[in-house]
């Protein structure tokens, strides 16, 4: 029972942790928010679906943006990454201004008053506040794959241009007042191997062939890409019929109330 296991956490704290490990998540039914994810490492591109991971050949690749988070974000670890686990920061903020409401312990009450904001901010382990926006992409070779999150680093979100290349805001500045969407161009990612932390920039390629306008914005419009876009520190379990309640409002008044409890507990992030 969940008041069983409340008396368990009073009385031994430590049981709770931030770092879920895989197992538990896989047998919750946790689900996070998008499977496929276009990401840099080792100073090249990787295509991720699920568990597969592609490469992609030299360092540049063409996408179309068909989603953008309106604001940058911030999440602070303490800790080094584990890949073998999902952990959760310290601190985070979807706009960058102030902690989301779902953190515990808020280390500042806004984001440009925290230690750990201020630029080239370090602990003792080099770890700080990390800032980054959140895009939904379409590879252009991979259309059929659909929708991509991509994340963008905090050194590619501002770089005004360069060689005809430019940070995140400043191309999508330089788009606005040239009247054109992102949507509608063929968006060409530059990765900078030479970099000692990952660095992409932005440059405009081609036009979008009329044809694939519509299907783009349908894409930029689904499920998939509102989620990408998210900031999903916690991840989103299955909602209360998955639990094996009713979805019809014939459940009983207080397993009702307890699945509720629990679908309010993890669901932070409402899907629209």
């Amino acid at each position: 029972m969940v008041n069983e296991l409340d008396k368990i956490l009073i009385s031994n704290p430590e049981v709770a942790t931030d770092s879920l490990d895989l197992d538990t998540l896989s047998v919750a039914g946790a689900r996070y928010a998008t499977n496929q994810r276009l990401k840099i490492k080792d100073g090249l591109f990787h295509k991720q679906k699920d568990n597969s991971v592609e490469t992609l050949n030299g360092h540049e690749v063409k996408v179309v943006i068909v989603r953008m988070a309106q604001a940058p974000s911030r999440m602070y670890y303490p800790a080094s990454f584990d890949s073998t686990q999902y952990t959760k920061p310290t601190c985070w903020s979807t706009d960058s201004r102030v902690p989301d409401p779902e953190v515990a312990k808020p280390l500042s009450s806004s984001c440009n008053q925290c230690p750990y904001s201020v630029r080239n901010s370090v602990i003792s382990n080099g770890t700080s506040c990390k800032i980054s926006w959140r895009i939904a992409v379409v590879v252009k070779d991979d259309v059929e794959s659909g929708v991509f999150q991509f994340v963008v680093p905090s050194n590619s979100c501002w770089q005004k241009e360069s060689y005809g290349k430019w940070g995140l805001k400043a191309y999508v500045n330089m788009l606005a007042t040239n009247n054109v969407n992102a949507s509608r161009l063929i968006t060409k990612l530059h990765l900078d191997p030479t970099a000692a932390y990952p660095k992409v920039l932005f440059s405009p390629s081609s036009a979008v062939d009329s044809e694939y306008i519509e299907p783009l914005k349908i894409l930029g419009e689904s499920k998939e890409a509102l989620n990408a876009v998210q900031l999903n520190v916690v991840p989103k379990l299955p909602d209360a019929e998955s639990f094996g309640f009713s979805s019809e409002d014939t459940m009983q008044t207080d397993r009702k109330t307890e699945a509720n409890a629990i679908v309010e507990k993890w669901s932070h992030l409402k899907e629209k």
